[in-house]
């Protein structure tokens, strides 16, 4: 069988099983209401969504469960977003309200551990998102990078003595492969 004989007998296939399902004449395109509403619907269940299918909160200030599920209910520390990330499915963002993130600072230790190997890791799927005015304001989603500055910073030992400061603000070893899915929006990188 030639090609197009080959494709012309599988359309004609296609019409016959979509007569017998739908009960009904194709249109003059080849195709019944029903074919075409299956066709929608399956090429929605494959295709991927383009915007995030979770978004994970951090605010310093948020007071609530500390889930990351709402402002209201916030992580307070980045590294503890970046954790639930890690074994959540993806595309996901997570967004930082206004104020100052330390790679060394978790739930568990929120005055730090003073660890100069402590970094965040950005994983590929994960938008990071900073510049919300988060919880306490009138809209915690507003996002102004300049008004509502998020700011990521090695300095977690004392303040201004670059000594005892985090070696990385952020560090990704070789192999991690990250890919152009892992993004940083809005962030401000001090250290």
């Amino acid at each position: 069988m030639r090609p197009a004989e080959n494709v012309a007998a599988k359309r004609n296939a296609m019409k016959e099983e979509v007569r017998m399902t739908c009960g009904r004449e194709p249109c003059r395109m080849g195709f019944s209401p029903c074919g075409l509403l299956l066709t929608c619907i399956l090429l929605f269940a494959i295709t991927p969504a383009a915007v995030a299918d979770k978004i994970i909160y951090v605010d310093d200030d948020a007071a609530g469960a500390n889930d990351g599920s709402s402002w209201a209910n916030a992580y307070n520390h980045l590294q503890d977003a970046l954790a639930d990330a890690n074994s959540a499915q993806k595309p996901l963002e997570i967004r930082v309200a206004q104020g100052t993130y330390k790679p060394d600072r978790t739930t568990l230790n929120p005055n730090g551990t003073g660890d100069r190997q402590a970094a965040f890791q950005l994983m590929n799927g994960v938008t990071l998102k900073g510049g919300y005015a988060g919880i306490g304001r009138p809209n915690p989603d507003a996002r102004d990078i300049n008004k509502y500055e998020s700011i990521l910073s090695a300095d977690i030992g004392t303040l201004g003595k670059n000594d005892d400061n985090s070696n990385h603000v952020f560090y990704h070893p070789k192999g991690l492969a990250l890919d152009r899915t892992a993004l940083i929006d809005g962030i401000s990188i001090t250290g």
